[in-house]
């Protein structure tokens, strides 16, 4: 499946546009506009990582008091990551009420 011009236009401007909070996240952010500049193969099509690197949305949520953020137990990546989101189109994940989840 490949991205349509205008979807695949939509992520690299939101990409593009993530001011880094340190040195790792400004390499993965290049390497990630990078990659988009030489494909548009980027969304999986099978289980577990076709194509690999493919595109992955997640929805951090914050507690705006002590700044403390909900990970989950990612079994098979055997990682503390942020809660996955369904991806329907960039601007949409972001704003998906958490109790969908």
């Amino acid at each position: 499946m490949q991205a349509t011009t205008r979807l695949f236009d939509e992520i690299y401007a939101l990409i593009d546009t993530l001011q880094p909070f340190d040195d790792l996240e400004a390499r993965h952010r290049s390497e990630c506009l990078a990659w988009l500049r030489e494909t548009d193969d980027v969304f999986r099509r099978a289980k577990p990582r076709t194509p690999s690197p493919h595109l992955v949305a997640y929805f951090l949520l914050r507690d705006g008091q002590d700044g403390s953020v909900l990970l989950v137990d990612h079994i098979k990546a055997g990682l503390w990551l942020p809660t996955p989101a369904v991806m329907s189109s960039p601007a949409s994940t972001r704003y998906r009420p958490c109790g969908a989840k």
